[in-house]
């Protein structure tokens, strides 16, 4: 929940199906959630999400960006 990792497999997912219809994405304040990525995880098309192109999900992580908000024990 609330990652984009979670919400481009979602996007992916309701691209295979036969009657997907609805993408629904969190949009709570997360200033984060798309500065770890290098490219966006999805594009929006007249209001409609579309997954890219890239292989897998399409979602590639700056590390750099993202080693500062992880917690050690």
């Amino acid at each position: 929940y609330s990652t984009i990792v979670s919400s481009a497999a979602c996007l992916h997912l309701l691209y295979a199906l036969p009657n997907g219809e609805y993408f629904e994405c969190d949009q709570d304040p997360l200033p984060w959630r798309n500065e770890i990525l290098k490219q966006p995880a999805f594009r929006l098309e007249d209001g409609m999400a579309a997954p890219g192109d890239a292989p897998g999900l399409g979602v590639d992580i700056d590390e750099a960006k993202l080693t500062p908000r992880l917690v050690s024990p």
